[in-house]
């Protein structure tokens, strides 16, 4: 909503995910309501081209509690959803550090909040703290062993450490959880990638870039390059150039840029043998 006008209504899927898309700049409020439960009121500000994306978790409160209870418990929402909240800010501007501290106000307060324990996991892993980010990221998987996320999460954290096994395994989970996620084909792929399995690799990339192009682009250049490998320099050229024309500010152009420039080099060399 913007004011009292209403913008766009959506209902939730059976996990409680919703998303809006295609939203012009500015100011919202969105308003989650369900039967039974207070309405709960997150405002977001989209800004092009620096804040075009915005994420955040809801935990509603029942109504009917008792006046009382319901105070307090509104309450208690409303402090930790401020530093959930802040978290999120603070870790779309990069400050990764202070989001890991709200984060972890978040979770001091409300130990069974799911989605700031896998929050705080992936802070961390920024971080490179890994054994807090274990911790964390395995906390939300004790909470609620169905999110396929914190079982991402857990899989990079894993693969950072260099257990490549185990993060294979959780991301596998991850796949089985949600086998619409792209993210976790796209490491399955990576940790192919590094063993020279290019064949697995292969399939996970395109699995990734079949199921969203756009959640993990840099999936293109891998392809690319395992393309190229097999001589097949026409749909690497393809891949690298859809990078390049839909992220040309991505941290992967250059190398897509250099591969691109290596396979046109090939093709002129072979012209003129």
């Amino acid at each position: 909503m913007r004011g009292s006008t209403i913008f766009k209504t959506t209902i939730a899927d059976p996990q409680g995910n919703f998303a809006f898309t295609e939203l012009v700049e500015g100011d919202y409020v969105v308003a989650i309501e369900s039967p039974g439960y207070h309405t709960y009121h997150h405002h977001a500000s989209l800004r092009y081209p620096s804040h075009e994306e915005e994420n955040f978790s809801a935990r509603l409160v029942p109504v009917g509690l008792g006046l009382n209870r319901g105070r307090a418990e509104e309450k208690i929402r409303q402090k930790v959803m401020k530093f959930f909240e802040r978290g999120l800010r603070a870790s779309q501007e990069g400050k990764h550090e202070q989001a890991a501290k709200h984060y972890a106000k978040a979770v001091s307060t409300a130990p069974n909040f799911v989605q700031a324990w896998n929050n705080l996991g992936g802070e961390y892993r920024m971080l490179k703290r890994w054994e807090p980010a274990e911790q964390a990221l395995r906390r939300a998987l004790a909470l609620d062993p169905e999110t396929a996320q914190a079982r991402v999460n857990l899989g990079m954290v894993l693969l950072g450490q260099g257990k490549k096994a185990e993060a294979a395994r959780s991301l596998e989970e991850a796949v089985k959880k949600d086998p619409g996620l792209a993210s976790p084909h796209f490491f399955l792929g990576m940790i192919a990638y590094q063993k020279r399995d290019m064949e697995l690799a292969q399939r996970e990339f395109q699995r990734t870039l079949e199921l969203d192009p756009e959640a993990m682009p840099e999936a293109r250049v891998y392809l690319a390059s395992i393309l190229a490998w097999q001589g097949n320099l026409a749909q690497a050229t393809r891949q690298l150039e859809v990078l390049l024309k839909n992220h040309p500010t991505h941290p992967q152009a250059a190398n897509a840029e250099q591969l691109l420039r290596r396979i046109r080099n090939s093709q002129a060399e072979a012209k003129l043998s």
